[in-house]
């Protein structure tokens, strides 16, 4: 979760310059990296060093400015890869941990975030003196801070400019860190006051003044062809992504699949902990249930389709998984917290074909490659300006994983 030349473990912003220009130095010795190349179009450059000093914020500059890599790579006619940089120039966390515990809320809402990220240009320029949480008497301290960026204001130009001026068929963007809605949508609940919320603040979702300026600006243009492929979440997700997700009438822009990882914990197992461990019964709902001694992944169906969905299944007797309103509401078309695999894209000059792999057990040592447990496959054809794009699929070779194992019972 680190950002700029500052890492963030236990919760602190601690400045770490030269560990950010030795581990710029790594890359560039280790990566077989072509950079400078005229031919890319992009700022980038070589390992520069650098020499540090006494201040705080001239050391930050110096670590950040030894290394370029955000680039554009061209293959053919067919493929431009954007590729991003999401930590050198990212600004922190719009809110400290813990910071919503002291507002009595369960995580960090929809709406403090976009209060946080926004800053002093929330609300067009009218910021909250005060949170509209707790006793209300809680200062926003987001109000005289400028609004949270991730690519940081040249990189985010250079970006847009790359996606304008690309006419390649598709213009895939080598993306870190997630931008679909992974919201948990608390204020389905009937008879409370909760709000739809975010269990992570550190993807794209956690800066929303920025994605959602990204993702207008791909609409407003015209540009097509955008598939975002990201992972860092440790789940296989899939979906259609638009500028704002709570209007009916913000369009589909482009697509993002979110690969999950190799060798670390699936986010499953993340939330399936703190949920024992806190010894949370209503968050236990939202994340597990057994059945029949078999643990059933609830998680998913909250994340794909909200907590009315996942409350509903936690109900006895038969099931019949209700209608998947959430799913077209915020765009998510796949969710697979249980995964742990890689994802396999084939683009095509008319469609982009995705077969995400979920494979058997990985976590003992193995001399041949496990085999995949399943394969969820994916076409999204290309579309023209004007138009929206349309994501089909999953379609499965091998055992689904729940919600999809129940549907048609």
């Amino acid at each position: 979760n680190g950002f700029q030349s500052y890492s963030t473990y236990n919760g602190e912003n601690r400045p770490e310059p030269q560990r950010k220009l030795n581990a710029n130095q790594a890359w560039f010795e280790f990566v077989p990296m072509l950079l400078n190349d005229a031919r890319t179009g992009a700022p980038t450059h070589d390992f520069a060093g650098g020499v540090l000093g006494d201040n705080e914020e001239e050391n930050n500059h110096v670590a950040v400015d030894s290394l370029c890599i955000y680039r554009r790579l061209r293959w053919g006619k067919l493929m431009d890869v954007v590729v991003t940089d999401n930590r050198s120039y990212r600004s922190p966390q719009c809110l400290a941990a813990d910071f919503h515990k002291a507002l009595g809320l369960p995580m960090n809402t929809l709406k403090l975030v976009e209060i946080a990220d926004g800053g002093r240009d929330y609300d067009d320029g009218n910021p909250p003196e005060f949170l509209p949480y707790g006793d209300g008497a809680t200062p926003n301290p987001a109000r005289r801070r400028p609004a949270g960026t991730i690519l940081g204001k040249e990189q985010k130009e250079w970006f847009l400019e790359q996606l304008k001026t690309s006419d390649a068929t598709w213009k895939v963007w080598a993306n870190s860190v997630p931008a679909l809605p992974f919201h948990i949508d608390l204020a389905s609940l009937p008879s409370s006051d909760f709000e739809d919320s975010l269990f992570t603040i550190d993807s794209w979702r956690g800066y929303p003044h920025e994605l959602c300026s990204l993702l207008e600006s791909i609409g407003e243009t015209g540009v097509t062809g955008v598939v975002s492929l990201s992972g860092d979440h440790h789940l296989h997700a899939a979906g259609l992504l638009k500028a704002r997700w709570d209007d009916p009438n913000s369009p589909l822009v482009c697509a993002e699949f979110s690969t999950s990882c190799i060798s670390a914990e699936p986010t499953y197992e993340d939330a399936f902990n703190a949920a024992r461990k806190k010894g949370n019964e209503e968050f236990a709902l939202l994340v597990y249930k057994l059945e029949n001694d078999r643990e059933i992944p609830v998680w998913n169906l909250t994340l794909q389709d909200g907590v009315a969905a996942a409350l509903s299944f936690q109900n006895p007797g038969p099931h019949t998984l209700p209608s998947r309103s959430g799913s077209d509401r915020t765009g998510m078309r796949y969710v697979d917290s249980t995964a742990q695999g890689y994802t396999i894209a084939l683009f095509g000059a008319s469609e982009l074909k995705v077969e995400m792999v979920t494979m058997t057990d990985v976590t003992t040592p193995f001399e041949k490659a496990p085999a995949a447990r399943r394969r969820a496959f994916f076409s999204l054809p290309v579309w023209e300006a004007g138009e929206e794009p349309r994501l089909t699929g999953p379609v499965f070779s091998g055992p689904p994983p729940f919600p999809y194992d129940r549907e048609g019972t």
